[in-house]
């Protein structure tokens, strides 16, 4: 039972690195326990690194060129954002942490756009959603959603982003041209 709940914790994003000079595909795991992410090569199913990040990785996803993996950090401290809660940006070339960007209280998942240019992270603690610029981890905008926001996800175009909230058993709907709830 125990083995089923740690792997239920786990985040994984998978990217193929055809564009990168590696020869292998690698998955990306989120280690919330021990802070640290085990890149796994899908080709031996061996762990061949493993990164730290900081505070509790949870959610995790690539970029859509492949060249950057995001991971959700946060802290214990409930209600108020700290240096814990980021969204950690690791270079998939180098498999080094490359920035940290601010993420609001508590970031849970998160989805970025299909042109890579937004990250949509949900805030557990705090029932909102924040917008990040990822090219230059600047806060665009911070939207009230849901109690206890968990998933997130951005349709094919781009348009829309979509904040699912476990307690209030909501979907919330942002425009991603304005940033608003709708």
């Amino acid at each position: 039972m125990r083995k089923v709940k740690c792997f239920a914790a786990l985040a994984v994003t998978l990217i193929a690195s055809s564009a990168h000079a590696q020869a292998a595909d690698r998955l990306y795991v989120s280690n919330e326990g021990s802070h640290s992410i085990s890149v796994i090569d899908t080709q031996s199913n061996k762990v061949i690194k493993t990164i730290p990040v900081g505070q509790r990785a949870r959610g995790i996803a690539v970029s859509p060129n492949g060249k950057r993996v995001y991971v959700a950090l946060s802290d214990d401290l409930a209600m108020r954002e700290s240096a814990g809660d980021r969204i950690a940006v690791i270079d998939t070339e180098t498999g080094k942490v490359i920035a940290q960007y601010r993420s609001g209280s508590d970031p849970e998942q998160f989805g970025v756009t299909p042109d890579g240019r937004r990250i949509y992270a949900s805030n557990e603690d705090a029932g909102t959603a924040t917008a990040i610029d990822a090219a230059t981890g600047k806060v665009i905008a911070t939207m009230i959603v849901g109690i206890e926001p968990e998933g997130v996800a951005v349709s094919p175009n781009g348009r829309w982003a979509y904040v699912t909230a476990e307690t209030s058993n909501t979907v919330s709907v942002i425009d991603t041209r304005t940033n608003k709830v709708v």
